[in-house]
């Protein structure tokens, strides 16, 4: 599907599943360049620095004390390494957020045939205009698990058992909600729980697809990064010292990462679909406009 006949029947008709992927591999395909630049520019740094840090904690000791399920070795162990870890992952992570953020932007444009096409350094200004806005989307996920989880505590044990599959099913949703809710945050300039808003009502009315859609591009993109990830991994025998191997494991991680590019590419333009052929098509919109220029 071109360009043009894409941009003329995305709000006229309903994509099947089939027409999202393929849509989804010709613009990833055809823009691979620009991905790995993201990539390059997002996850290097950050990957370098993780990896580095990694190098110098003591995390084997943390690992090894679980592995034995001694529980005075657990209590002994020092966990500082281990928390500074993963909170090191997970302040990069709001910084990978950008991915997802300026992929929904190329593509929200990229939909738009009567605009040219969106230049790198326009995707990249827009997408750190709307990063704070992303980084509140996914505070607001976490405080919603943490509501949930914090909920289910009061429930007793006989109901454990329908509780997990409760706490399965609140999961999921919620995390389809996150991603669609990306996408309003990225090209409809929606904030925090506005968005989440603002995602649900164009999802709702196909919520059981919206959930298969979205299972279908995170099994795409755990599989892919996975296939990338083993795939350059092998150079990792290259790394003579650590500076290198922290050099080869962020080189890795951003080829791996172009599994992220793919899943944001499908769900943003499921979501414009949605969006333009359901409630939300008749009433007030303002998508907002990227200048003409860089």
């Amino acid at each position: 599907m071109t360009r043009q006949e894409a941009s003329a029947q995305i709000g006229r008709r309903e994509f099947s599943v089939g027409e999202i992927l393929r849509l989804s591999a010709d613009l990833f395909f055809e823009n691979i360049g620009k991905w790995l630049l993201l990539c390059a520019i997002v996850y290097f740094p950050t990957s370098f620095i993780v990896q580095y840090i990694a190098l110098y904690l003591p995390l084997d000791a943390v690992y090894n004390s679980l592995a034995q399920g001694d529980i005075n070795a657990i209590l002994r162990v020092d966990w500082s390494p281990y928390l500074i870890y993963y909170g090191m992952q997970m302040g990069m992570s709001l910084i990978w957020l950008l991915t997802n953020i300026a992929t929904a932007i190329y593509a929200d444009r990229w939909l738009q045939a009567d605009r040219p096409v969106c230049r790198f350094g326009e995707m990249m200004k827009e997408s750190l205009r709307r990063w704070p806005a992303g980084i509140l989307a996914a505070a607001v996920l976490f405080l919603m698990i943490l509501a949930v989880i914090t909920m289910s505590m009061f429930v007793g044990y006989s109901m454990l058992p329908l509780l997990m599959l409760l706490l399965v099913a609140v999961m999921l949703v919620l995390n389809v909600l996150y991603y669609a809710a990306l996408c309003a945050t990225a090209i409809r300039r929606k904030t925090g729980p506005g968005a989440y808003r603002y995602a649900a009502a164009v999802i709702r009315r196909k919520m059981g697809k919206s959930v298969g859609v979205t299972l279908l591009f995170l099994v795409i993109q755990m599989g892919l990064g996975y296939l990338l990830e083993m795939f350059t991994s092998s150079f990792g025998v290259l790394a003579s010292n650590p500076l290198l191997l922290c050099f080869v494991s962020a080189l890795v991680n951003v080829v791996s990462s172009l599994s992220t590019v793919f899943l944001s590419l499908g769900i943003t333009i499921y979501f414009i679909n949605q969006e333009q052929i359901g409630p939300m098509a008749a009433g007030p919109r303002n998508p907002w406009e990227l200048p003409g220029t860089f």
